[in-house]
């Protein structure tokens, strides 16, 4: 399959993981012991024209912020897995009504368009809209447009449905060791993915995984 040089991608993944501590290029602490207290303020403070990737290490805590991330080579990695946790309540349909139907902003972490070679590693995106407020209606914890977008050790929640929206028509996605939850379509890429050694759990009995492939029918989901 066309998935970008998975090996590449795998051994990339895991240099991030292992290395973040001692390669960070930015640390984000709530405690003010990092350059930045928000990962929003690390994100702006990437340059547009950055040519390598920028390694943003998050310290432990609860960060109630939603993402947004127009830049590209960045890599977002966590203290601990379970430890480290974005948390931000967001229903779709009430986003749109307010944003003339537009996805950007609806989710967690936002991906723009023009974004490639966007990692997060090692920590736990959730929506946690539904618990707060009773709905299962669509409930993004990431949702984007840009390719080249590697998960890699974490935990992808959502209490609703279409928790992981990588929608790029011809985009290319790799997801290793993870778990994902949620309820309708909560896995559901566009153009390439793959995804391996991780665990997807559905609350109902009706479609958990979904892939838009029909713009081209070379593109395939393939799950290990």
């Amino acid at each position: 399959m066309k998935l970008f040089a998975l090996p590449s991608a795998m051994v990339f993944a895991c240099a991030v993981f292992l290395h973040a501590a001692e390669r960070a290029d930015v640390v984000v602490a709530q405690d003010g012991s990092g350059q930045f207290r928000s990962i929003q303020d690390a994100l702006n403070s990437v340059p547009s024209n950055n040519m390598k990737t920028v390694t943003i290490l998050v310290k432990n805590g609860i960060y109630r912020e939603k993402l947004l991330v127009r830049n590209s080579r960045i890599a977002i990695v966590g203290e601990n897995r379970d430890s480290t946790r974005i948390v931000y309540a967001e229903l779709r349909e009430q986003w749109r009504k307010s944003h003339n139907n537009s996805d950007w902003g609806s989710a967690v972490i936002n991906i723009d368009s023009t974004v490639t070679d966007f990692t997060i590693a090692n920590l736990t995106v959730y929506n946690n809209y539904g618990s707060l407020y009773g709905s299962r209606e669509h409930q993004y914890a990431l949702w984007g447009t840009g390719t080249r977008i590697i998960i890699f050790n974490c935990n992808i929640l959502g209490d609703g449905g279409d928790t992981l929206s990588l929608w790029k028509t011809d985009g290319m996605y790799y997801h290793s060791n993870c778990f994902f939850e949620g309820w309708v379509d909560f896995v559901c890429p566009r153009g390439w993915c793959y995804i391996t050694d991780s665990r997807i759990f559905g609350h109902n009995l009706s479609a958990s995984i979904c892939h838009a492939g029909s713009a081209r029918m070379a593109h395939t989901f393939v799950i290990r």
